[in-house]
């Protein structure tokens, strides 16, 4: 195995290992019965994200990244699930996923039936793909007014920060050696917002002023 295959290999298990990140997170949300400090936006952007790169991944005829995406997007749905059963505030949460279907429907109908050739749609999705990437890696980040406030991590996933700077490293890489501007920007742009969490976690440890009963041990979007 070529070095390629086995960084291809090594990424594409720990995309999905990153997409498990969410599993210690519904746990606690289960432990303490709903959904307090704990946003939405980092499990809607998982599912929208890979959405969007599972229809990528069917135009350029990839089954790694089919694979991939399907285990995300099939991962963050049921994340999604979780949270709206243990959530108090469910007319917000549903207000939410509206938006998500309003954002993925009309970019999948336009790329199904009004973009002529596949060229086209491949570069348009490419676009879309890059922009959701860049949200999901820096969907943690909307907790970062709680850290700076608080003077504590314990707002944030730690696992997650450091999974997403170690996987989009190493997309970037594997973006470069197969001269994909598609995969190098928005991974390029997510190992720096990796740079830019974990290095929170030097600045406010997570036994700062201010706590949560979360009913577990694990970490806290």
């Amino acid at each position: 195995m070529d070095f390629l295959s086995a960084l291809s290999a090594v990424a594409t298990v720990s995309t999905i290992l990153l997409f498990l990140t969410g599993v210690p997170i519904c746990k606690n949300i289960s432990q303490q019965g709903n959904t307090k400090n704990i946003p939405i936006f980092p499990f809607l952007s998982m599912c929208v994200s890979a959405t969007f790169w599972l229809k990528y991944g069917i135009l350029q005829e990839d089954s790694v990244i089919m694979i991939v995406n399907s285990t995300g997007m099939v991962l963050g749905m049921m994340y999604l699930a979780v949270y709206y059963y243990f959530c108090t505030n469910r007319e917000y949460v549903f207000k939410m996923l509206s938006y998500a279907v309003l954002v993925v429907f009309p970019v999948l109908c336009y790329v199904k039936f009004y973009v002529l050739d596949l060229a086209t749609a491949i570069n348009y999705l490419g676009f879309v793909c890059s922009v959701g990437t860049i949200l999901m890696y820096g969907s943690p980040l909307v907790s970062v007014s709680q850290v700076v406030r608080n003077k504590s991590t314990e707002y944030l996933s730690f696992p997650l920060c450091l999974a997403n700077f170690l996987v989009s490293g190493m997309w970037f890489v594997y973006g470069r050696m197969v001269e994909d501007l598609v995969m190098q920007v928005p991974n390029f742009i997510g190992s720096m917002l990796g740079v830019i969490q974990v290095s929170l976690f030097a600045l406010y440890p997570s036994g700062g002023a201010k706590k949560y009963d979360m009913g577990g041990s694990g970490s806290i979007i």
